[in-house]
């Protein structure tokens, strides 16, 4: 499929931060979207599987976003893990019946555990020390005999798409949120942890580049910058004094001696995209504009 086609693309999860962003990046270029998520809030997940299961299949890029949230994986552990073992066996059939050429569908880093330390590669062992971990490396299994490729994500941040909602479980959102709402942002954990954020626009032009190779892949995609959680609430804390001349109030609940160094290399991802880097301020600067516009600050 060559870069200068206009390929069908389907978005399953449209309605969300992540696929509303895929969406609105790939309508951009022109190319032919169609979306796919819940009716409503009260569609029931078998009805919303019956509607996948009676698609067209003669999509060239499908992209599935869709997944329940880390919070609701915890507080319904077991109706999480039937959804995504259900999802996947839908998505199987889906790729089974397509004629497809690009099939992505996105995981999480969790699946190497949160106590893991050092640097991180995809072939690095899997660990899943939680339930959201658990069911994404469930689905993986089942959606990599089927062709597609998986790409890991770690710390997302990033306004929604057209048709999204803001989501405040991402750790960048929640902060620039508390920021936006003028009260002392209070964070829960050791402020000297080291995570990579990856800004939703970098994975974006992951994805559109990824679309017209002829692989079936399983990448990390990460910034490859490791930060400390303070390091990094810092920066937006600046990012947010810049833009509005306020200095926001922040403090960690907690914090210990030792913590993991988790850092994740994205050196296998440098070789297939030469040139690639991420857009930290960009991303920062259209999450703080779109958070001030939706609580209606100046």
């Amino acid at each position: 499929m060559g870069s200068n086609l206009k390929p069908n693309c389907l978005v399953i999860g449209a309605s969300g931060q992540l696929g509303s962003r895929v969406s609105d990046h790939f309508t951009e270029l022109g190319w032919h979207v169609m979306n796919f998520a819940r009716n409503s809030s009260t569609e029931s997940a078998k009805d919303f599987w019956a509607r996948l299961d009676n698609i067209r299949s003669d999509f060239q890029i499908v992209v599935n976003a869709a997944s329940p949230s880390h919070g609701f994986a915890v507080e319904n552990p077991q109706v999480y893990l039937g959804w995504m073992n259900s999802h996947s066996k839908h998505l199987e059939a889906l790729s089974n019946r397509s004629s497809s050429s690009r099939l992505f569908s996105f995981s999480t880093t969790r699946v190497y555990g949160l106590n893991s330390q050092g640097v991180i590669s995809e072939e690095s062992p899997t660990n899943p020390d939680s339930v959201y971990a658990e069911g994404h490396l469930s689905q993986e299994t089942v959606l990599l005999e089927s062709n597609w490729s998986i790409l890991r994500l770690s710390n997302l941040f990033g306004r929604p798409g057209t048709h999204g909602r803001l989501s405040r479980t991402l750790l960048t959102n929640f902060v620039l949120a508390g920021f936006v709402a003028g009260e002392k942002t209070t964070l829960r954990g050791p402020s000297q942890t080291k995570k990579d954020f990856l800004p939703i626009s970098a994975l974006l032009g992951v994805l559109e580049s990824l679309a017209f190779s002829d692989m079936s892949v399983l990448l990390n995609v990460t910034s490859g910058q490791s930060r400390t959680l303070a390091n990094w609430v810092n920066y937006l804390a600046d990012a947010y004094e810049n833009a509005t001349q306020f200095k926001p109030i922040f403090e960690f609940e907690s914090d210990f001696p030792t913590s993991p160094d988790v850092r994740l290399s994205n050196s296998r991802l440098k070789g297939l995209l030469p040139g690639w880097e991420p857009d930290f301020d960009n991303e920062v600067n259209s999450l703080l504009t779109y958070m001030r516009q939706a609580h209606g600050s100046t």
